[in-house]
C-alpha cells in the first residue's frame, strides 16, 4: 500500500528506516555516521578511555608497591603498638620478619600429649613466668597512680604487672594441659 502524504512537503515513503519494497534504507544511516563531527568524537572517547585505562594501571601499580612487606623500624612499632613502659626503655628490642608456618595438620611439640620435652617447650616460651615488678619511680610515667595497687616495700615496693602475652600463653598452655 502506498504512503498518501498528509501535507505537501512531507516525503513519500516510511520514516522506519525501510522502503515500501522491505529493504533497509541504509544511504541515509551511512552518510550520519561517517560525518566528520561523529569520527572526531569517536577519536576524543577513545582517547580519553585510554588514558583513564592508563591512569587506573598507574595507580594501581603504585597501591601494590607501596603494600610489600618492608623491614619495621623499632621506633615506629613500638610508637603504634606500645604504651609507655620499663620494657622499651630498658631494652634493646629489635625486629625482624617472621613467617609462620600456620598448618593445623602436622603435629607440633605444642599440640602432643604431655611429656618432658613438650613441659620443656612450654616452658621455652615463658608459660611460667611470673609477675614482674615496675619501680615506684617508673610506675607514674606509665600511668600508674598512688591509687592503683603497690608491693609492699618490705617486698621491694613498686607496681606488680603481668607481661600480657606471657599472661595469655600460660593461660593457653594450662588449658592445653588440662586436655592432655
Amino acid at each position: 500500500m502506498a504512503a498518501i502524504p498528509l501535507l505537501k512537503n512531507e516525503p513519500l515513503g516510511s520514516d522506519d528506516d525501510y522502503s515500501d519494497s522491505g529493504e533497509l534504507v541504509t544511504t541515509r544511516r551511512q552518510r550520519a555516521l561517517l560525518r566528520t563531527e561523529n569520527i572526531c568524537w569517536a577519536i576524543f572517547f577513545a582517547f580519553l578511555l585510554a588514558l583513564t585505562l592508563g591512569i587506573s594501571a598507574g595507580v594501581a601499580t603504585l597501591v601494590v608497591l607501596n603494600f610489600r612487606p618492608q623491614s619495621p623500624e623499632v621506633d615506629s612499632c613500638i610508637k603504634k603498638t606500645a604504651a609507655a613502659s620499663p620494657v622499651t626503655r630498658d631494652l634493646d628490642i629489635t625486629y625482624h620478619i617472621q613467617q609462620f608456618n600456620g598448618s593445623f595438620m602436622e603435629e607440633n611439640v605444642y599440640r602432643r600429649k604431655g611429656s618432658p620435652e613438650v613441659d620443656a617447650a612450654w616452658e621455652a616460651l615463658g608459660v611460667n613466668c611470673r609477675a614482674v615488678q615496675i619501680p615506684a619511680e617508673v610506675g607514674p610515667q606509665v600511668g600508674l597512680t598512688h591509687n592503683h595497687v603497690q608491693i609492699n616495700e618490705a617486698y621491694g615496693g613498686g607496681f606488680p604487672a603481668n607481661v600480657e602475652g606471657l599472661h595469655q600463653r600460660s593461660l593457653v598452655a594450662t588449658h592445653c594441659r588440662n586436655h592432655v
